[in-house]
This record gives C-alpha cells, structure tokens and sequence, in this order.
C-alpha cells in the first residue's frame, strides 16, 4: 500500500455568538484502496484528525467535507468534485473518506461526472480540500495538495475501470491531448466477451480484436478500417452452419466484399475475386510488368498436355502421377494435333485415371509427332455449381462500433 504523508496543517476560523474556535485538519495518509485478489479499484482514501487550536482531537464531531481534483495547478479548472455530507469523526477526530468509489457523491461541478474516467499519465493534479465544520453544505477551502505517486498507481496509462453492475474492467489509454487511442475490456450482451481496439487521432475505431458470439456460436474477429472508417479487411468465421470455418475478406471503399477466402460447408477451400491475374516484370522494360488474367470456367477442372510419338500408327499416353490421382476419367475430353501434314487423322481411345492410346485414322501406319491436351474435372468437384444462391456474408457479425 503506498502512502503520502502530509506535513503541513490546515486551519479553518469558526465563529459563532460566545467564543471563536480553530479548527485544525491533520491529513495523515493518501492511499490506495488495495484488493485481495489483485484488481486495482477506481478509488483512493483520504484520512485526517481534525483538532481544535488547542490541539484537542475533535472527536464524535459531525463535519462536511467536499473533494476537488484541479487540472494542472491548485487553481486549474476542476476535472471532478464530490462531497461527504455530515461525517463522524471518531473519539480521536479520525475519518477516513474514500475519494471516487461512489459515484452517488459527485457534485457535477467538474468537467468529468464520474471519476473513473480520469486520466493521470503525464497529468499534474492538485487535491482541493473544502470543510463545513458544522456537517451542512458551506464550505471553506482549507488546503489544497498536488497528488504525487498514488493515485497514478490505479493506471499505469491511464485507468482501469470496473463496473460495479457487470464487474468487468476496462483499460482505456490516452494520448497527451486527452484523446483515448486504445480500450481493453469486454464486447457483446452482459460484456462476457473479450475486445481490443485501437483509435485514430480523432478516436475513429481502426483496428478491433475480440471475440464474438451469436447465439451459442462464439469465435474470434480481427478488423481494420480504412481512413474514411469503412471496415477494408476482417477476418472471422464462415456466418453459416455452426461459424467453425476461417474465413478472411477485403471491401472497397463503401465497404463491399471484393475478394473472399473462405472454407464452405463443404470443408472446400474458396478463393473469390473479380480477376485472377499472374504478374510478371517485363523482361525489356523495367517501368513495366505483364499481367495475365486466369482463363475462366464453369467446372472445378484439371488439364496436361505434352508431345508425343505416333510409331507405325499407335501410341500410349501415360498421365504424370499428380494429374491421375485428380483427374476423373469419366469427365475426360483429349485434344490430338499431329504435327505432320502427311497424317490421316489421329482418334483418342481407352480413357483411363493413367493415360489413353492414340490411333491414326484409317488404319494408316504413320510415323510421326503429335501434341495432346487431356482435360478432367477433378474428382469430388463433379456437383459444382455456376449458379447458386448469394451467400448472405463471408463473415459473421463483422460491425462498426
């Protein structure tokens, strides 16, 4: 528990019919509020002797004491203000009064309403202390006090916050001008789950991490926005049938799907875009590049292709190993081109997974070579379908907050 000793006394004139009285406030300790388990409470406590100008203690005295906490200097603005109506010192003059753990005791009079929302880094602040002896509502300023080290101690940025509906804690952080560029705390209905988001200068959400859930589906959203605060690029989960499959997009400026990779309910690995393209550097001109778009298609398909050599009017094509195991025979379709002008025609026979013979036309006993092109669906993609029903999102509950 760390603590601040005050040294200096504080004095407050009372008159009434008889006699005048000095009052004197003897602030001991500034501390923290420490918990068992480890969190760090949005509070700290002030405690005093409060002694006549005899020095006699005050005891079972009733008395009012209002708190201000003053930006910068003991004359800044007031940041937040809260009051203690009709206190009891003890048989000594003791009291000890928590600063900020009841938000019922705010005045309103600051900037800020609820003390957690303060923020310490690279913050002067000055404790005001007011006194009504009499335990009503006029006050007397008596002392005023710049916080050094403990209340910093509640934020190393700048405070964590916990909420006594939910018990959840937030860690928000700020830049110098106040601005909050960072939170750490809960997302979704009753804040059971987990969220991170970053902020720009002008605290527009940028970048969210967190874990979302729909129904009893939970799972976890990684999203970025783009500089006019359209999400760009998100990562989650497939939104249908039970949202246990990766999925990833990028949107345009008005934040439309573009390009999506994604596992379906099928467990198949979907790549969609408007072009696929192979791009090169140009090989005479530096300045430039050459870019090829992919040859489109309705079948989820396969090719190779090779020369080969016709002897006495026959051949036997053998598949590389890789194209049979993909290639479903049943769906093949060959291409022959001899490469003599004396050929008489070249016929594709025999289909299987391994290869296909090849036999010129009329019987005729050519000698010669010729190209071949083989092309297959590949196997378990038979059912593709061109046409289909838009899916409703490539990923689940991707929002703006």
């Amino acid at each position: 528990m760390s603590t601040i000793m005050w040294r200096h006394r504080i004095f407050l004139r009372k008159t009434n019919q008889k006699m005048k009285k000095r009052i004197v406030i003897f602030p001991l300790f500034l501390f923290m509020l420490g918990l068992s388990y480890g969190q760090t409470p949005q509070a700290f406590s002030y405690q005093a002797v409060a002694r006549d100008a005899n020095g006699d203690c005050l005891g079972d005295a009733t008395i009012s004491v209002r708190f201000s906490i003053r930006d910068s200097s003991s004359t800044g603005p007031i940041l937040y203000q809260e009051q203690h109506i009709a206190i009891q010192t003890n048989a000594q003059g003791l009291f000890s009064l928590p600063i900020g753990a009841d938000t019922t005791l705010a005045t309103g009079a600051g900037q800020i309403s609820d003390f957690a929302n303060l923020y310490w880094t690279n913050q002067l602040r000055w404790l005001q202390v007011d006194i009504d002896p009499a335990g009503g509502a006029t006050f007397v300023m008596v002392g005023s006090q710049q916080l050094l080290t403990v209340p910093y101690a509640m934020s190393a940025g700048n405070g964590l916050q916990l909420s006594t509906i939910n018990q959840d804690e937030f860690m928000r952080w700020h830049d110098p001008d106040g601005k909050r560029n960072g939170v750490i705390g809960g997302n979704g209905s009753g804040l059971t789950n987990g969220y991170l988001g970053l902020y720009n200068s002008t605290e527009e959400t940028k970048a969210e991490l967190y874990s979302g859930k729909a129904g009893t589906d939970e799972y976890g959203v990684f999203a970025l926005y783009g500089s006019n605060g359209t999400l760009n690029h998100a990562m989650s989960v497939f939104s249908s049938n039970g949202r246990s499959r990766g999925a990833q997009s990028w949107r345009d400026d008005q934040g439309v799907t573009q390009v999506a990779v994604y596992i379906n309910t099928n467990n198949e690995g979907i790549i969609e875009a408007d072009i696929k393209n192979f791009v090169m550097d140009h090989p005479l001109d530096p300045a430039k590049e050459i870019a090829y778009a992919s040859l489109e298609g309705p079948e989820a398909a396969a090719y190779e292709r090779g020369t080969a050599l016709l002897t006495n009017g026959e051949a036997r094509i053998e598949f590389s190993e890789h194209f049979g195991l993909i290639a479903n025979p049943e769906t093949m379709t060959i291409i022959l081109t001899p490469r003599s002008a004396e050929s008489m025609g070249l016929a594709a026979m025999e289909y299987t997974s391994t290869g296909f013979k090849v036999k010129e036309l009329q019987q005729a006993k050519g000698n010669y070579e010729f190209d071949w092109e083989a092309k297959a669906v590949r196997n378990g993609f038979e059912d593709y379908q061109v046409i289909r029903n838009k899916r409703k999102d490539d990923l689940a509950d991707i929002r703006k907050r």
